[in-house]
């Protein structure tokens, strides 16, 4: 799969347009592929509240308590985003180009040369770009504003002799 800067732009640029302001975290792609959850719920694992691009895509992500427990014990490794080159804009049915339209938390990524996940204990203040009262909830330890944890996620694709670091990403 080949991203340029222009698509990285045009995914950010789609999800800022959402009315909701949020694509799902799930679990093995769930979302996307109904037969993995057998008709079943598909719970969410967190939820992407921000994308931004400045030569690779980071996404602000709150995790569930679950997904969170999950990451930290190592039974979850990997990201895997799914993205939709032909998605249709919903107001106007005109093609809008690739659009970033779920994540997954999986442990047999398509994109195997993306780095393995880990949590990092980050600014929230700085991760939400001073938008923290974009985010609501009852207040947790280390985060007295209010809401879950949130981390910001980076999805790269690595180069030969680079090795992951707290975060995970695609470089266009």
């Amino acid at each position: 799969i080949e991203l340029t800067a222009d698509d990285l732009a045009t995914m950010k640029r789609n999800f800022d347009k959402r009315k909701n302001a949020m694509v799902p975290v799930d679990y093995e792609h769930a979302c996307e592929n109904p037969e993995v959850a057998r008709g079943g719920p598909v719970p969410a694992a967190g939820w992407v509240h921000d994308l931004s691009v400045n030569g690779k895509l980071e996404a602000l992500i709150e995790w569930t308590a679950d997904s969170e427990r999950m990451i930290r014990s190592g039974e979850y490794r990997f990201l895997s985003p799914h993205m939709h080159r032909g998605a249709e804009d919903k107001s106007t049915g005109e093609p809008q180009g690739i659009t970033l339209t779920s994540v997954a938390l999986t442990n047999k990524p398509f994109l195997e040369e993306l780095p393995a996940l880990s949590l990092s204990d980050l600014d929230l203040q700085e991760m939400a770009g001073g938008h923290l009262d974009a985010f609501v909830g009852s207040p947790t330890k280390g985060n007295p504003q209010g809401g879950r944890r949130m981390n910001k996620v980076t999805l790269k694709k690595l180069d030969a002799g680079e090795h992951a670091g707290q975060h995970g990403v695609f470089e266009g």
